[in-house]
């Protein structure tokens, strides 16, 4: 049955998934491009789950937004029914990931001859960008509208203008700035210059310039590296 190019979405697919359930002739099954999304994709496959015959043989649920979760759900469903019989699956177009190909494999044990096709996959995530813990502790030091001594003071309780190193994890601690302990070691190295254990405003506040200076200089390389406009 070639039911292609329309527009079932979640409401279509809760009709396919009744009509799945209590199928016993139709061989194969044509719903792509149907706007049927991951959560339509998990209906129909509830669908073939519980069908007891062995009529499906062909599902053709391709070129639609049901991403690597949507093709995940209909083998997930294929595993849970051991009447299954589906020879080709066709996912064309949708692109999938690691935990599809992990699940697809035990598909291909239950069904060995089984063809599948899909649209390739998914580019691997970019790691997020690491954000210096300098970074992180200017930004509450503006956030909070603090002067750098103001802040020193905070974690200078007992007022003799050295912050130990306990002094220092504690103080971030007790004002939100979450940090790791990675990034608390490499803060306490950059702010402690002359490596005697304790950081003084005076390092402090050098810390905080050269940072910045720095920070200043890569921006003004990246901005001066961009290419200009063209003009006429």
């Amino acid at each position: 049955m070639n039911v292609s190019w329309n527009g079932f979405g979640v409401e279509g697919a809760i009709s396919l998934c009744d009509a799945l359930k209590h199928n016993q002739v139709l061989e194969e099954l044509n719903v792509m491009n149907c706007r049927l999304t991951t959560e339509a994709a998990v209906l129909i496959g509830k669908g073939l789950a519980v069908n007891e015959t062995t009529a499906l043989k062909v599902i053709k649920i391709g070129k639609n937004p049901m991403q690597s979760a949507g093709c995940y759900g209909i083998c997930a469903a294929i595993l849970r029914n051991p009447n299954c019989v589906l020879e080709e699956i066709d996912f064309e177009d949708v692109l999938v990931n690691k935990d599809f190909e992990e699940i697809f494999k035990q598909v291909k044990e239950q069904l060995p001859n089984i063809k599948m096709k899909h649209g390739g996959m998914e580019p691997p995530q970019k790691p997020k960008a690491k954000i210096h813990p300098m970074v992180k502790l200017m930004n509450y030091i503006e956030k909070n509208n603090l002067k750098l001594i103001d802040f020193f003071s905070q974690l200078d309780k007992d007022g003799s203008m050295c912050i130990s190193y306990d002094e220092f994890e504690q103080g971030l601690e007790e004002n939100g700035i979450k940090l790791t302990k990675e990034e608390i070691e490499l803060l306490l190295e950059e702010l402690d210059s002359d490596g005697d254990g304790d950081i003084n405003f005076s390092e402090l506040a050098t810390g905080h310039t050269e940072f910045k200076e720095r920070t200043d200089n890569i921006n003004t390389i990246l901005t001066a590296s961009q290419p200009r406009p063209l003009t006429t």
